[in-house]
């Protein structure tokens, strides 16, 4: 993504990428490292991501998220399947979005 897309003004950014027709159990969960691309984007004021794969941050993560996107107002990371393991994010995390 990052050798693709580069436009400094980009401030809302929605992808949604749902993957038909496999097991959830198959399927990896989204990481930071997957995740990089989209910090670039430091200008994003609101960035939605929907799938049918689990988000695997941690409060670092999410913290170097935060950092990267500072005028970040709207952060959305819906998972279309239920929890298959326990997050690894705390509140103390979700405060730094805060």
């Amino acid at each position: 993504m990052r050798d693709s897309i580069a436009h400094p003004s980009l401030s809302v950014v929605q992808i949604s990428l749902i993957i038909r027709g496999a097991r959830f159990c198959e399927m990896s969960p989204v990481t930071s490292e997957e995740m990089s691309g989209l910090m670039v984007f430091s200008n994003l004021t609101q960035l939605k991501l929907r799938t049918n794969r689990e988000f695997d941050l941690d409060d670092d993560q999410v913290k170097t998220l935060v950092i990267a996107l500072p005028r970040l107002e709207k952060l959305c990371l819906n998972s279309c399947i239920p929890l298959l393991h326990i997050p690894r994010m705390t509140f103390e995390g979700l405060s730094s979005i805060a």
